[in-house]
């Protein structure tokens, strides 16, 4: 099978890159190119392509030379380090173009490319805050009420979506929520995550911010799961699934990393956050699919701080 992954380069695509060429798949990856090499050790055994999704043009031309079977859009407006949430907050307009315009530049390239599956990378911010449902797990089908400006560019997604699947073409979302994992060079939502993965071996006191409420997190090496099972199935496949691989704490996670690295200086200052997203039901993905995450929250923590403390040993 051959991809072509925008956004391939940052740090959940280049984990599905990996992903696809371990099962021996042909990857071209299209994107602007990253401060942060991520995929150096894989580079020649990719095809890059260097390009912006609002140069249509461009985009339509190399989508059409790599003869895709599949694209895989994760490309969204990130300012810096930021992440995306807080970028389309300060910057809608620009969070507009790159979200909603190259969004439909995408699924008009691929159309006239012939590629008959698109996934791309939705989010669970398309809910809002968990007040506003009366149910313990979201399913997929209630009413969207997103409290940000980049959940407000998901659902517009959504939407293009909806329109577009009635035209031939299968398009798929996976509305991810908080993402973590080794390659996370951004902070952005996950601040306090890579703080305790990243500072859990350093000899300095490290106050992380946290309590006891329940949050949903995807590793990152399960959305590569995810984002492949999705590509490659024979079944049919919907137009959005929620996805996640636990839900726990930020006191969960500190105490199972203080377990696993017993000299770590990490010190949880228990507070409240005054906004919470609903916790998501997963059980459309696993039925239509079959996917099932592979990482359990103390398997994805021993794996990360495996990766930190390779990286700097």
């Amino acid at each position: 099978m051959k991809l072509f992954i925008i956004g391939g380069e940052g740090f959940i695509g280049s984990h599905i890159c990996r992903r696809f060429l371990g099962n021996g798949h042909h990857v071209t990856v299209y994107g602007p190119r990253f401060e942060e090499n991520l995929l150096s050790d894989i580079e020649r055994a990719i095809q890059k392509v260097e390009g912006d999704i609002l140069d249509f043009s461009s985009l339509q031309k190399a989508m059409e030379a790599s003869q895709a079977d599949v694209v895989i859009h994760l490309a969204a407006y990130g300012q810096g380090k930021d992440g995306v949430a807080k970028s389309a907050q300060r910057s809608p307009q620009k969070a507009i173009e790159v979200n909603i315009t190259g969004f439909h530049h995408v699924v008009v390239a691929a159309k006239t490319a012939g590629i008959k599956r698109m996934v791309w990378s939705g989010s669970t911010t398309v809910f809002g805050f968990d007040e506003d449902y009366k149910v313990p797990t979201v399913p997929e089908d209630v009413r969207l009420n997103p409290a940000t400006f980049y959940g407000l560019t998901k659902v517009m997604n959504e939407a293009m979506t909806r329109y577009y699947c009635q035209d031939g073409i299968e398009i798929c979302g996976l509305r991810l929520p908080l993402v973590y994992g080794p390659g996370r060079w951004y902070k952005g939502a996950g601040s306090t995550l890579v703080d305790i993965f990243e500072r859990a071996y350093s000899p300095e006191v490290i106050e992380i911010s946290g309590g006891d409420e329940l949050i949903d997190l995807m590793y990152v090496k399960d959305v590569a799961k995810a984002f492949y099972e999705v590509a490659v199935t024979k079944a049919q496949i919907s137009e959005v699934y929620n996805v996640k691989s636990h839900t726990t704490s930020m006191k969960e996670i500190v105490e199972i990393v203080k377990e696993i690295v017993p000299e770590s200086q990490l010190h949880l200052k228990k507070t409240e956050s005054s906004s919470l997203y609903p916790l998501v039901d997963c059980t459309k993905i696993e039925q239509e699919i079959g996917f099932v995450p592979d990482y359990s929250i103390e398997e994805a923590c021993r794996d990360y701080l495996s990766e930190v403390n390779k990286k700097f040993n």
